[in-house]
């Protein structure tokens, strides 16, 4: 093995640990028994956990988002399973169209909404822009 890939083996492996650690140290502190973050622990609970389930706004909103995830799931599924196996198992025109239009969602220019934005941001040389035509240009959608 080449320096060069060993470097980017530990660069990327710092990286990681980088991005997991604050996911790591919260998920260790919320079992902590006291109020107040303490080291080391006086002990662990799962008294959050249960404080929890009494947040009836929490728990409604979970179960929205765990239903709505479900939905997007079983959609997806249900269209790109048999969408996939189409564009893998068969010659057809329009089939390289078809399968970048599957694509899309997944291709979203990240200076889009900072482009977008600076483009209806209201400035001396331009008039101004109602709120609804800024997010409807914001949103990607004809401002007339």
């Amino acid at each position: 093995m080449t320096v060069g890939r060993v470097a980017l083996r530990v660069a990327a492996g710092l990286a990681l640990g980088f991005i997991l650690l604050p996911l790591v140290l919260i998920s260790w502190l919320s079992f902590f028994r006291d109020d107040v973050v303490v080291f080391p622990p006086s002990g662990y609970t799962l008294r959050w956990f249960r404080a929890i389930l009494d947040q009836r706004n929490f728990v409604d909103g979970f179960v929205t988002s765990l239903e709505v995830g479900v939905f997007a799931m079983l959609a997806g599924l249900a269209l790109g399973v048999p969408a996939s196996l189409c564009l893998a198992r068969y010659r057809f025109r329009g089939r390289e169209g078809l399968g970048l239009l599957l694509l899309t969602p997944l291709v979203v220019r990240g200076s889009s909404p900072r482009a977008s934005w600076a483009s209806t941001a209201p400035s001396r040389k331009r008039r101004r822009i109602s709120a609804p035509a800024r997010g409807r240009r914001f949103a990607g959608l004809p401002c007339r």
